[in-house]
């Protein structure tokens, strides 16, 4: 690897001393980009001429006591923005792209975060009621401490809606987990399928779209199914005109 030569340290030091902030880096760059350009063919002229180039810049408009002008102009910070991230990428190349990785990887991952937050946030934001909707668990006592469960007695759903004024409806439900998938069989039909038991007043606490039938009605008898569209597709062929055909179930 070839070593990046050195500019006289005097000439540099004097530079970074009378040199106001703002313009500090932009004229070391082009100095130092100059410099090692000329130091190729010619390294004593090349150091004899970077001195006389920082005593040019020994001017009122660069000198720190004496001018007190910043640039507001957004293009110009851009250019200037743009033109450092440059060189710096020409003299260093290896740190540039480790920087590069790291950065994005932090983007990316910040990202990832944000969107796994906000899909969490958003479940089940349609429900017209979602502010007033809670779930109900059970809190176990044992020797390692107190455990919390989602699975609750059969009877406490009617028990709360009946004792518990603030309670204005509650539902029993079984979730995916504890019922293995199920057979269907309609019309010599048969598929494979899985589904939860509920109870009758579901579809008026959470707002699911029926296709066809009242909320009030499709579970008011304890025989009754509620089957999604890809279901009866599968079923009957289509949608319409399906309700009260039989299916039968069975594990």
């Amino acid at each position: 690897m070839n070593k990046q030569p050195e500019p006289p340290k005097q000439a540099l030091r004097f530079l970074r001393w009378f040199c106001r902030d703002d313009f500090l880096e932009e004229i070391e760059g082009n100095l130092l980009e100059m410099y090692e350009k000329q130091h190729v063919d010619a390294p004593r002229r090349a150091k004899w001429q970077f001195v006389i180039r920082v005593l040019f810049h020994f001017r009122p408009a660069f000198i720190r006591s004496l001018h007190t002008f910043y640039p507001k102009n957004p293009t110009i910070m851009f250019r200037h923005n743009l033109l450092l991230s440059y060189r710096n990428f020409l003299r260093y190349k290896g740190t540039f792209f480790i920087n590069l990785i790291g950065l994005s990887s932090g983007i990316a991952s910040a990202l990832f975060i944000y969107l796994w937050v906000q899909g969490k946030l958003s479940i089940d934001k349609f429900h017209a009621h979602d502010d007033r909707l809670y779930q109900a668990m059970i809190n176990r006592v044992n020797t390692d401490g107190i455990t919390t469960e989602r699975a609750t007695p059969a009877l406490l759903a009617p028990s709360l809606a009946a004792e518990l004024p603030e309670v204005e409806l509650a539902v029993a439900t079984t979730s995916g987990i504890d019922i293995p998938s199920f057979t269907l069989t309609a019309d010599n039909k048969a598929i494979k399928a899985n589904g939860q038991f509920v109870g009758e007043d579901f579809f008026h606490l959470f707002s699911y779209d029926l296709i066809q039938g009242a909320p009030s009605q499709v579970l008011a008898d304890k025989k009754s199914m509620v089957i999604s569209e890809e279901l009866a597709l599968r079923l009957f062929g289509t949608t319409e005109n399906i309700i009260g055909r039989t299916i039968a179930w069975e594990l």
